[in-house]
Order: structure tokens, then sequence, then C-alpha cells
């Protein structure tokens, strides 16, 4: 099952709507600064980073920012995450100021999904039941560790 979290951190907002082909869903993360000559290296969430090195429209999403258009001026996939040096990052200490910082892409660019499978912001405001049916909440957001993503509800 290919899954992609909405973010690391309680999702703020409404999530996209299955519907919404503009909606911005975020599909990595910055890690850190690549080396000497301002690249970044992505952590991308469940998607094959040759599938994201290939898109033509990327999003940013600095922290507590909005959603901002912004393409890397090159891409490399590299080893289960993606290398990408932005305009106005030449060094190490420019890069490392986009650390944590979202990337994201619209709903209508991404792959499309085997039946059963789903994104994982397709699950928050979604509501939660237990086994007997009683209620439990909604899902809140989603937290991933190394070992399982949790659901906050």
């Amino acid at each position: 099952m290919r899954t992609i979290p909405p973010n690391k951190t309680k999702a703020e907002g409404p999530p996209p709507a299955k519907g919404q082909a503009d909606a911005i869903v975020a599909v990595a993360r910055v890690a850190a600064p690549h080396g000497t000559k301002g690249w970044l290296r992505l952590m991308v969430y469940g998607i094959d980073p040759d599938f994201l090195a290939a898109c033509p429209e990327l999003h940013l999403q600095e922290p507590g920012g909005p959603w901002r258009r912004r393409d890397p001026l090159e891409r490399k996939p590299a080893h289960r995450a993606l290398l990408v040096r932005y305009e106005g990052c030449a060094d190490p200490e420019q890069a490392g100021a986009l650390r944590h910082s979202l990337v994201g892409l619209r709903r209508a660019a991404l792959p499309p999904l085997e039946d059963g499978s789903y994104y994982w912001c397709d699950l928050i405001g979604l509501a939660v039941e237990g086994e007997d049916g009683e209620r439990l909440g909604t899902v809140a957001g989603i937290a991933e560790n190394r070992a399982s993503a949790l659901l906050e509800v």
C-alpha cells in the first residue's frame, strides 16, 4: 500500500478533499542540507523519488508559512530520497534555512492508487469507531515514527 502523510505533525486546517484537484498535498520534507553547494535532502513520503524528480510543478511550505510554487533548479534521486537545489541556496547555510519545510504536489499530480489503497491525508476528518460501533472521535492528524504511523483522534 502506498500512502502519503499530510505532514509530520498535527494537520492544520481541513485536509484536501478527494475531489479537489488543485489542493496541495505534502509529499516530502526538507531534512537537511547536502554537500557544500546548497543542495537539500528531501525525505519523500511513500512515493517513488524518481516520480517526484520528474514532476514539473512543486510547491514549498516553509514552517508556519503558506504554500508557494517553488520549482527546484536541479533535482536528482538519492537512495529513497531526493536531492534538490533551489534558487538562492548557494551554500549549506542558505539551504539550512529551508530545513523542516514541506514539499507538495497538486492533488491531481499524485500517482494513481491501486484499489484498496489510500493517501493518509484522506483519513483526516474521518470518524473513528470502536469494534462495538461506538464513536471514538475523528482523525485530527497523523504522526509517523520509525516503527509505525499513529492516528491522532
